[in-house]
């Protein structure tokens, strides 16, 4: 998200108000990554990926990876 310049703080934010359900931030993987994951809880997953590639947001859909969790 940094490289596109998007805030993750704002798009936490906007997540949760938007689907209503929780959306946190979490560190990525890796031992010397210093980015942040978006994760938004519930089940409004392709939802919230249709939101995150159209405006005002603009992800590339290569970006956007969905992990399902049960």
């Amino acid at each position: 998200l940094e490289h596109l310049l998007i805030c993750e703080e704002r798009l936490a934010a906007e997540a949760a108000k938007k689907f209503s359900a929780a959306a946190t931030l979490e560190d990525a993987q890796g031992k010397h990554n210093k980015a942040k994951v978006v994760c938004v809880q519930g089940d409004v997953v392709d939802a919230a990926v249709a939101w995150l590639c159209a405006e005002p947001f603009g992800v590339p859909r290569r970006f956007v990876e969905v992990k399902k969790v049960k």
